[in-house]
């Protein structure tokens, strides 16, 4: 069995044909001797282009463990098959994490604090009236 040390995670994003079986490259892949760590279950879309005369096809992607010659000899078998569309393959997949609030945090703003009025200040109607009476004479 191959050194662990020498595996890397790598992530393999396909399309197949309408009519292929959809655990075609995963049951390709166990046979190549990878390990895979995730399955995403291959959802059915519309194409935005015509690849190879299909204008449907599956979607999928598999995480795995392996070595560059793994990946050089799943290349090769995913080119000549002809139920594959297109196929990446890519070192160190992103991997899913917790939902973050992809919201704008807004900092608490700093009011500015209120001077308050001394209850003395305050004068009342009838006053300013006779102020206003004694001004007018």
């Amino acid at each position: 069995m191959k050194e662990e040390k020498n595996k890397k995670e790598y992530e393999l994003s396909f399309w197949l044909k309408e009519g292929a079986p959809l655990n075609k490259v995963e049951s390709m892949l166990n046979t190549t001797g990878v390990k895979i760590t995730y399955n995403s279950e291959a959802k059915r879309s519309r194409l935005s282009y015509p690849i190879k005369k299909e204008t449907e096809g599956y979607f999928g992607f598999i995480h795995f463990n392996g070595d560059e010659q793994d990946t050089k000899l799943i290349a090769h078998e995913l080119k000549v098959d002809p139920e594959v569309l297109r196929f990446l393959i890519s070192k160190n997949p992103i991997k899913k994490s917790e939902p973050r609030d992809i919201r704008r945090q807004i900092p608490e703003a700093k009011f500015i604090q209120k001077i308050e009025e001394k209850p003395s200040d305050l004068v009342t109607n009838e006053e300013l009236e006779r102020k206003l009476e004694e001004i007018l004479k």
